[in-house]
C-alpha cells in the first residue's frame, strides 16, 4: 500500500468514527519520519482514544502497522521527538517561536480543505507560496477573528501575533533552524 493510499484509509476510519478536523500534512521533505502526518481532533479522551483505536485495528486489518497516531502522543506512542511535539502543541493557536514545521502545520490546519471563512482563496494561495507572509497574514485574521466573534483570545496567539507583525518573528533563533520564507 502506498502512503497516499494508507492516508486515504486512515481519514476514512476517522470519519466513520466522527473525528473532526482531519488532515494529512505532507511532510516528506521536512522530515524523515514519514510521508505524511495525520492530525484529527476528537470531542473527548473517550472519542480520541476510540479514533486511535479504529485506525490501529483498520490499519492492522489491512495488514499494515499503524507507525504514528497522534492522540495518546508522547505517552502511548512514544513520539517524543520536540518539534513534532511543539508544531501538535501549537497547531491552533501559534506561539511567539514558531519552527518552519510549526508554520507549516499551523497554516495547513487554518486553510485546509473543510475552512470556508472569507477570503480563504488568498489565504491559501499566499500559504502555499510564503511562510513568512502567509504566518504574517495569519495572525491578522486569527485575531480579528477571534475579537469579531467574541472569543478569547490564548497567551500563545497573543504571542503569536506581536512576534509576526512586528517582525520579530524573523530574529528569534528557531529551534528547527529554519530561516526560509519558502516552502
Amino acid at each position: 500500500m502506498t502512503s497516499n493510499e494508507m492516508v486515504k484509509k486512515i481519514a476514512r476510519f476517522l470519519s466513520e468514527k466522527k473525528a473532526k478536523d482531519i488532515m494529512a500534512l505532507e511532510i516528506r521533505e521536512l522530515t524523515t519520519i514519514g510521508d505524511y502526518f495525520v492530525i484529527a481532533s476528537g470531542g473527548s479522551d473517550t472519542q480520541v482514544k476510540a479514533l486511535s483505536d479504529a485506525v490501529e485495528e483498520g490499519l492492522s486489518a489491512l495488514g499494515e502497522e499503524p507507525r504514528r497516531i497522534e492522540g495518546y502522543i508522547r505517552e502511548t506512542l512514544g513520539i517524543d521527538d520536540p518539534e513534532i511535539l511543539h508544531a501538535i502543541r501549537y497547531h491552533t493557536t501559534a506561539c511567539g517561536a514558531m519552527t518552519a514545521l510549526d508554520e507549516v502545520v499551523y497554516l495547513a490546519d487554518l486553510t485546509s480543505e473543510d475552512r470556508d471563512y472569507k477570503d480563504i482563496l488568498p489565504m491559501r494561495a499566499l500559504a502555499e507560496t510564503a511562510l513568512r507572509p502567509a504566518m504574517k497574514e495569519a495572525m491578522r485574521f486569527a485575531l480579528r477573528d477571534l475579537v469579531e466573534r467574541s472569543l478569547g483570545i490564548s497567551r500563545d496567539t497573543f504571542e503569536a501575533y506581536n512576534a509576526y507583525i512586528t517582525d520579530q518573528q524573523a530574529d528569534l533563533k528557531r529551534p528547527s533552524g529554519g530561516e526560509t520564507d519558502d516552502i
